[in-house]
């Protein structure tokens, strides 16, 4: 293998010059001028990365509160994942993507081996979540639900309501909430609780009805980690999603992820439960 030169992170939409890391040389990335990121939440110190050259590799530890994502899955805090040459960073989970690379690049030999092994165990990983999720899940829905039902699923790591006159189609119209369906009526970028929220667009509902009226099955899916750390109280927030649902006035079911893990956007936890109702 020929001796490695160097190893970046570079900013997959350009927007800054790359960052070196040095061989065996703890860096710290997060907001700042360097990366031009002015979110605040993210952290200064958002991630540590470590190169190492022989290996060729990076250690990477997510050190700021809020979730950073490795290749589309999220990072637990003070976690330690290893990323090599065309992995992907994202300083915030789904956002600020960065590409790791190393120069000279491994061979292609060596790239396709690693790689083969990381989707053998993505694909397994899938399979067993989507078995999971079909035998904990799987339920009589072709006719309309009569009344509205909550359920818990994986030591509550997911949680579903269904409102009822929620029916099954083979079209789906799948939403985040926060940002998208519902904004803060404090202005803040965080809701100062569970009844700090209003419908951010006047033009949401009737959009949402008519996609209903045209055989589209309403969906949700949202993340809600504060649930899984104590700091949201699950039966407000529960009576939160209730109250938005009962306010646009069409049939809707809500995926709430509430901690990390499969189940957390960007993986694909809560669309395979999604999937695993007979039907949609």
């Amino acid at each position: 293998m020929a001796d490695v030169r160097n190893c970046i992170l570079r900013c997959i939409r350009n927007s800054h010059d790359p960052i070196i890391l040095p061989d065996e040389e703890e860096i710290f990335v997060g907001r700042g001028p360097v990366t031009k990121i002015t979110d605040k939440k993210c952290s200064r110190n958002q991630v540590s990365l470590r190169a190492d050259y022989d290996a060729m590799q990076v250690r990477i530890k997510q050190m700021g509160p809020n979730t950073t994502g490795v290749n589309g899955l999220a990072l637990k805090k003070s976690e330690t994942q290893v990323l090599r040459h065309g992995d992907r960073l994202e300083i915030l989970l789904g956002q600020y993507v960065h590409r790791v690379e190393f120069e000279p690049p491994p061979s292609v030999d060596k790239l396709r081996t690693e790689r083969d092994g990381k989707k053998r165990k993505l694909d397994e990983a899938s399979r067993v979540n989507k078995k999971l999720c079909d035998e904990s899940l799987n339920m009589d829905v072709d006719e309309p639900s009569s009344e509205s039902k909550w359920e818990t699923i994986d030591n509550g790591k997911l949680l579903i309501y269904t409102a009822k006159h929620v029916v099954a189609q083979p079209k789906i119209a799948a939403y985040d909430l926060d940002g998208t369906i519902i904004t803060t009526q404090s202005g803040n970028v965080f809701p100062k609780d569970c009844n700090d929220w209003k419908i951010s667009f006047s033009e949401v509902p009737g959009k949402l009805k008519k996609l209903h009226n045209d055989g589209y099955k309403i969906v949700f899916m949202t993340n809600q980690a504060g649930i899984g750390r104590g700091s949201t109280n699950v039966e407000d927030f529960k009576a939160k999603v209730v109250r938005i649902v009962n306010k646009l006035g069409v049939p809707v079911q809500t995926f709430i992820s509430t901690g990390k893990g499969i189940y957390r956007k960007p993986a694909p936890g809560m669309w395979n439960a999604l999937v695993g109702k007979v039907c949609y």
